[in-house]
């Protein structure tokens, strides 16, 4: 079982201890996760150490990055799982390995509190009380039989992904509480958004490899628990919504404030654990405070799908007043909330729905006109509405064929702005009636964190209201899942911990 991980760093012999000793201290200062042993919540944050410990390396002992040698190692039993670093110095006099430590020293480590174990500042006294096949002698006592044994509040409910399907494997069990590295924040999920991403997820099907076990969950809102090092902007009990598309701050896409396309972004819920748990480790960047008038479950049910929508309709696209402007899927979670934003804006608003009820939702929603979407003749039905002129843009979600017939509505020097291919990512575009009518198709990933605080401060002035169809406990967040695999959903499922 993946329970924790673990990053450490050891002398072989005591002969070395004197500049391991120093190295660990700057180690310490670095992340602030004890001195010789550093618990990461997850493997991401533990090759995030070790990338920094190569750096250390080469820095410390003048041994260049390249010549460093770094094995990861994952224990497959019933203790918890480690990961660890083995360095192979080979400077000018220097040829020293640091040993892996064993599994049943793991299992006798996972059972006592990591914040004890800081208190653990004597590296020699505690290398000498290693029981492990190091050749270390044990002169003393180990210091690990005084600790307690791990208790009910350095844990936490989640619900992990083990394998991928159609419907994945899902497990609800208990793990250790995050632990957040410098600039890092823990926040307690008071609710977490279910999307159309989390199915692609849970059936392998993005393009990128998840790392099972995996937490989903991507939209989430929640207050604070605990802060890293060179946190000081976010104090512990902070109410805040949390951007699922993390960026590096420093890219040319960052420095333009486009953080939708960062080139090192990564997403919670799929490169790293999400908010389908009792708590979520995260980057302080990736938090904006949330209005006191803005609940946890409303936040959840917009940060994702409404911000989405808020990112095409005003930073990909222009609206203006009076415009026509088609959104496919009125009755989703992008869709519901693109309505609302488009009549803010003073557009007239057509909407496609599968069913009678989704139809009726939309128009209560605001849009003027809904059309059958399981109809092929709804692009026809488009341009009668709009007296055969068509729309000047169409928001859309779903690829496929549905993104040409999204064309055959466009009026000229009309816009297609899309965000998604559920339906299909390849479709063959008749180019000639594309620039003959100079039309465009724009592509929308995500948000910038603009659209993010625009999104919260409409929903503070109930310009935007999301519409929760259910909330389930985290528990059963597979069932929301599979319930969102329908196709039946309202609106927004949320997941509350």
């Amino acid at each position: 079982m993946f329970r924790d991980f673990f990053v450490a760093v050891l002398a072989l012999g005591p002969n070395f201890l004197h500049e391991i000793d120093h190295a660990l201290m700057q180690f310490n200062l670095e992340f602030s996760q004890g001195f010789s042993l550093a618990r990461t919540a997850n493997a991401e944050a533990g090759e995030r150490v070790i990338n920094r410990t190569v750096g250390l390396t080469e820095k410390m002992f003048s041994v260049p990055a390249e010549k460093s040698v770094f094995r990861v190692i994952q224990i497959h039993s019933d203790v918890p799982a480690g990961v660890f670093i083995g360095h192979k110095f080979s400077g000018k006099s220097r040829n020293k390995t640091v040993p892996l430590l064993s599994a049943g020293f793991i299992a006798e480590l996972s059972r006592h509190s990591f914040a004890q174990l800081r208190l653990l500042r004597d590296l020699n006294s505690f290398h000498n009380s290693i029981k492990s096949p190091l050749g270390w002698p044990q002169k003393q006592k180990s210091p690990l039989e005084s600790l307690s044994p791990l208790g009910d509040d350095d844990r936490m409910k989640a619900v992990q992904l083990l394998s991928h399907g159609t419907p994945g494997r899902f497990v609800g069990r208990e793990i250790p509480e995050p632990v957040p590295l410098a600039r890092e924040v823990v926040v307690r999920v008071g609710a977490c958004g279910v999307n159309r991403l989390d199915l692609w997820a849970e059936e392998g099907a993005l393009p990128v490899k998840l790392e099972l076990p995996r937490i989903l969950g991507c939209e989430m809102a929640g207050e604070i628990l605990a802060l890293g090092k060179d946190v000081s902007t976010w104090q512990v009990g902070d109410r805040v919504a949390v951007q699922s598309n993390l960026s590096c701050g420093e890219c040319e896409f960052c420095a333009r404030d486009r953080e939708s396309i960062c080139v090192k972004g990564q997403i919670l819920g799929v490169n790293r654990d999400g908010g389908f748990a009792e708590q979520v480790l995260v980057p302080e960047t990736a938090l904006v405070a949330l209005p006191d008038s803005v609940s946890f479950e409303t936040s959840a049910a917009l940060t994702l799908a409404g911000t989405t929508a808020m990112h095409m309709l005003t930073s990909r696209a222009n609206v203006r007043s009076g415009d026509w402007v088609l959104v496919i899927g009125g009755a989703s979670g992008v869709g519901s909330a693109a309505i609302q934003i488009a009549k803010s804006l003073g557009a007239y608003v057509i909407a496609t729905g599968s069913t009678e009820a989704k139809r009726v939702f939309g128009k209560r929603l605001g849009a003027d006109h809904a059309v059958d979407s399981t109809l092929d003749t709804w692009p026809a039905e488009v341009r009668k509405i709009t007296g055969k002129r068509g729309v000047d843009l169409v928001v859309e979600h779903v690829g496929g064929n549905v993104l040409l017939q999204a064309m055959e509505s466009l009026a000229r020097g009309g816009t297609i702005v899309t965000c998604g291919a559920t339906a299909g990512r390849e479709v063959q575009i008749k180019l000639w009636s594309l620039f003959v009518k100079e039309q465009s198709i724009v592509g929308s990933s995500g948000r910038n964190r603009a659209d993010f605080e625009a999104t919260l401060q409409w929903a503070e002035q109930e310009r935007l209201k999301p519409v929760i169809d259910e909330i389930y406990p985290l528990a059963d967040t597979a069932k929301a899942l599979g319930r969102l695999r329908t196709r039946t959903v309202m609106g927004k499922l949320v997941v509350c911990p």
